[in-house]
């Protein structure tokens, strides 16, 4: 799946958003033997322009996808008998039928105080979801990461500042050191 947004800020806290979305699927092939031709591809696509409010969702569907499928099972030998193979094999047809939406909430960031705030919106969102879906285990796990992987395990990311330069290093001449 593709998906692309190219946001566009307007007058009056909209958000202007050109949508590209593609589903590529692979699907039984209809011609020949897929080793010598090649995969069949199947491709649907959504191209759209939406105008959202500051903070507010918008909804996209209408990617719907069926996908209808024959299975057989047999006994060995016995299935490949002509006409008495019936008695030794079945066939199940299975349909799948599938329709995407995705959720956008577009968010206008305007200071880094905004940018914090929706990074720590974020991270505590995650940090739920991880609690709810795979059990304490995998905050424990994370806290012991956490030196390794440059994180906070106890809070999200702090917001974006002046760099402060490092202990122990002399600045350049003409600079004030800190």
């Amino acid at each position: 799946m593709t998906l692309r947004f190219t946001p566009q800020v307007t007058e009056g806290n909209l958000v202007r958003l050109k949508v590209f979305q593609e589903i590529t699927d692979l699907a039984p092939s209809s011609v020949g033997d897929v080793n010598e031709v090649g995969p069949t591809l199947t491709k649907r696509l959504l191209r759209n322009t939406v105008l959202a409010e500051n903070g507010k969702t918008v909804v996209l569907g209408g990617l719907i996808g069926t996908n209808s499928q024959i299975s057989e099972t047999k006994v060995p030998f016995l299935g490949d008998i002509p006409l008495l193979g019936w008695l030794f094999k079945t066939q199940n047809t299975s349909n799948k039928k599938t329709n995407l939406l995705i959720f956008i909430t577009p968010r206008i960031i305007r200071d880094a105080g905004d940018l914090a705030d929706i990074t720590r919106r974020s991270h505590d969102a995650m940090q739920s979801f991880r609690i709810e879906s795979m059990g304490q285990d995998s905050v424990e796990a994370e806290r012991r990461l956490a030196p390794y992987l440059d994180i906070d395990p106890e809070g999200p990311p702090a917001a974006p500042g002046p760099m402060q330069q490092p202990a122990g290093e002399v600045p350049a001449a003409g600079e004030v050191g800190p």
